[in-house]
């Protein structure tokens, strides 16, 4: 009697279901993630989070499919989650979605409304679950078996043959970003960018793709320094804070720089002589400088002109422009009270540009303009003077909103950027 109880209990089958939901959970959450995948703000989260997803993806069909791979990828991707890492703007390195984390130490710098630099840790209650309940799941065995079909064997290569190629690209990413940060020995600066691969000009030559390391050998292909001079580079924001200062031993030279097709959209631009470029917001790293885009999604008043200007204009008269005002809320991260976004009086600052000849006029705008709610989105048409002079003009906008009536002081953080070019004739 006690054996053949004992037979029985012994080859009753083990449940497989646990194996087959958390199978699904990772593959749901991997596709999630990378569907969802955002690149403002800029930072190592936009190359980590899709390496993560990729590896909760992977380690979930292999389980769905019976590969003993899935033990150790589900695992790294669980103790991956639990521990939150925050070293820039752009938050958790491995945030997934249904995550809940405690942050333990955070510190946050905070420039016109917009969080500059972040940094962080705190532990991620999903990913303590996930870790334990993958490890019960290992030792009760509640996961399917290795397959024996054919057309299974081959799903697993190429799962596995996937995986393996995507960590290879990965690595290939890593390596070719930094490096040439170390392989270039005499290097005097460097410009990079925590987009990959955004584009450096000198007006309408392209120097490289960020990380750009800049050293006297290069300056000197640029004509920005002579060769038996001393070696001597430096990067600097312009005057414009359109883009960097690049000085050799010679002369000096704008730098300007352009987001990643793949991504451009997804950044605000102005218009230069050579077609568009970005808008940058640098901070100091290294022996260089990090660009960072200005995101469409960039807190505070964004003004855009969606027609454009006109090619040409009668000298002294009158040209209308349609103009497009977006109020975006302030970044949830800032720490300390909002600083005011409204008030009595707005006007849209028109500068005309011509050499060392600056003619500037105020636009009057909409009463709607200076008291827009956060989220607003408006669009007028708006008119503005001509200069008398005549010549080819660059033409720079800004919406400014003032605390006063008399439209004194300022209460906007808008920056003026160039729109286009006109013929004065």
């Amino acid at each position: 009697m006690n054996t053949e109880t004992t037979a029985s209990v012994a080859t009753k089958p083990r449940p497989r279901w646990p194996g087959y939901l958390l199978g699904l959970y990772a593959v749901a959450v991997g596709a999630v993630s990378l569907a969802s995948l955002e690149v403002y703000p800029q930072g190592w989260a936009v190359a980590t989070r899709p390496l993560l997803a990729v590896i909760g993806l992977a380690g979930g069909l292999l389980l769905l499919c019976g590969d003993p791979w899935w033990k150790a990828l589900l695992t790294i991707w669980s103790l991956a989650q639990a521990a939150v890492i925050i070293v820039d703007p752009s938050g958790e390195l491995t945030r997934q979605p249904f995550y809940r984390f405690t942050l333990l130490q955070s510190s946050a710098t905070t420039t016109g409304g917009l969080v500059t630099e972040l940094r962080g840790y705190g532990v991620n209650a999903v990913g303590l679950v996930l870790a334990v309940l993958i490890q019960w799941i290992r030792v009760r065995r509640w996961y399917p078996d290795v397959p024996s079909a054919p057309w299974q064997y081959l799903l697993l290569r190429l799962v596995r043959l996937g995986f393996a190629g995507v960590c290879c690209l990965a690595a290939a990413w890593f390596g070719w970003h930094w490096g040439p940060l170390y392989a270039e020995k005499d290097r005097l600066a460097v410009l990079d960018s925590p987009l990959p691969g955004a584009e450096a000009y000198i007006a309408d030559r392209k120097l490289g793709r960020t990380p750009l390391v800049i050293t006297h050998q290069r300056l000197v292909e640029w004509g920005l320094s002579r060769p038996e001079g001393a070696a001597k580079g430096q990067l600097v924001r312009n005057s414009l804070e359109n883009g960097f200062l690049l000085s050799g031993n010679r002369s000096s030279t704008n730098v300007l720089l352009r987001p990643p097709a793949w991504c451009a959209r997804a950044f605000e631009s102005f218009q230069s002589e050579w077609g568009p470029r970005g808008l940058i917001l640098n901070d100091t790293w290294g022996d260089g400088r990090r660009a960072r885009f200005m995101g469409c999604r960039h807190p505070g008043w964004l003004l855009s002109l969606p027609e454009g200007l006109p090619q040409s204009v009668a000298a002294g008269k009158s040209f209308p422009f349609v103009a497009r005002l977006r109020h975006n809320p302030p970044d949830p991260r800032a720490t300390g009270p909002a600083s005011p976004t409204t008030g009595p009086k707005a006007e849209i600052l028109v500068t005309f540009l011509q050499g060392s000849h600056v003619f500037s006029r105020r636009v009057s705008v909409p009463d709607a303009w200076r008291s827009a709610p956060v989220g607003g989105d408006l669009r007028a048409t708006l008119e503005a003077a001509a200069p008398e002079r005549p010549g080819r003009y660059e033409v720079r906008l800004s919406f400014a909103v003032y605390a006063d009536a008399a439209g004194v002081k300022r209460v906007d953080t808008g920056r003026a950027r160039t729109y286009g070019f006109i013929e004065i004739k």
